[in-house]
């Protein structure tokens, strides 16, 4: 059965690897030992960061491209080949960062396009490859805004459409028994780029992702808990606790951001929000037990 390399042994691609998420990706990778692409718009601090790993002992090559182009993702893929001749895991991490703009052509020119190009270039890699004893792997880094219903619909399209296209390759993957592990990571909506132990948590599941089949890794926060089963519920508590943003003028954060934040103001409530979804979803579970008794 085929599997995945061990990290030591891999060549990563990782897009968005200039700040954040795919920042503390990118060192926490380097120090396990990968070897790494670097890809994303801003030049100055994709070589920074190359220089940094290299320095460390590290292997890290800067490609200063826009996925969310066809062709730059192309020459992504072609300068990876043309220094490292393969690559194991392809991470798309890029996505845009203005989750409050209201162009939804440069939202999703840039955050499912980017995906798209990238899914693209290294599907075809793994089926192509020589090397049939080992799968690679694509990781598609999502955002919870696909799992809650948080306001800024634009945003919340376009990760529905990257969730979308994870879960329809999957299947096709799959069916076509492609040398491929496909995964979409989701992290919680704590998960800014400004904090850094939230990011490290959520790299260290791309990695794991990387290593291990898996779907990947879901949103754990307790409003995705409880919309995963009482979807109405949330919407109005949504509503609830973040006013129309075209009514109070507030374009600075997505909803994605400002709720959790407003929850984590109120400890009860959080509390409340985590103990309702593990009843809840006990509750279901047991129903389906019970079920599954019945039928036999």
């Amino acid at each position: 059965m085929s599997r995945l390399k061990p990290l030591e042994d891999q060549v990563i691609v990782l897009t968005g690897a200039a700040s954040g998420l795919g920042l503390v990706t990118a060192r926490l990778a380097a120090e396990r030992g990968a070897r790494l692409v670097l890809a994303g718009r801003d030049e100055p601090a994709l070589r920074r960061l190359a220089d940094e790993i290299n320095g460390n002992g590290g292997e890290a090559l800067a490609v200063a491209c826009d996925v969310s182009i066809e062709g730059d993702a192309q020459r992504l893929h072609d300068a990876t080949i043309e220094r490292f001749g393969d690559y194991d895991t392809w991470i798309n991490d890029a996505g845009e960062s203005d989750t409050t703009s209201d162009d939804a052509k440069a939202v999703f020119q840039t955050t499912v396009a980017g995906v798209f190009h990238g899914t693209r270039q290294a599907v075809g890699h793994f089926k192509q490859r020589t090397d049939q004893r080992f799968h690679g792997s694509l990781i598609n880094v999502g955002s919870v805004s696909s799992e809650t219903t948080p306001q800024d619909a634009i945003h919340v399209a376009s990760q529905h459409a990257v969730k979308g296209l994870t879960d329809a390759l999957r299947q096709e993957v799959r069916l076509d028994k492609l040398p491929v592990n496909v995964a979409l990571v989701v992290p919680s909506a704590d998960a800014t780029p400004d904090d850094e132990a939230a990011c490290e948590s959520v790299a260290r599941a791309i990695l794991h992702a990387a290593q291990h089949r898996t779907r990947g890794l879901g949103a754990s926060d307790p409003l995705s808990m409880l919309g995963a089963v009482l979807p109405s519920v949330v919407e109005t508590f949504v509503l609830a606790v973040l006013p129309s943003s075209s009514a109070n003028g507030d374009r600075g954060e997505s909803g994605a951001t400002r709720l959790p934040s407003r929850i984590k103001a109120h400890p009860l409530t959080s509390a409340a929000l985590s103990a309702g979804a593990a009843l809840i979803i006990s509750a279901v579970a047991g129903v389906t037990r019970d079920d599954a008794d019945d039928e036999l």
